[in-house]
């Protein structure tokens, strides 16, 4: 579900920059909050 919502985020504000309502900067701040999730690995070696 966190992906959806980031997706559905990032594609609302270049629809926004697309029309003049938010410029590059705010877009890419926005991308950069929108990072996927950090993936956990365990230390057990087989």
């Amino acid at each position: 579900m966190r992906k959806s919502i980031a997706k559905s985020i990032i594609s609302t504000v270049k629809d926004l920059n697309q029309y003049g309502l938010v410029d590059d900067i705010v877009m890419k701040n926005i991308q950069k909050l929108c990072l996927p999730e950090i993936k956990y690995y365990s230390n057990h070696i087989s």
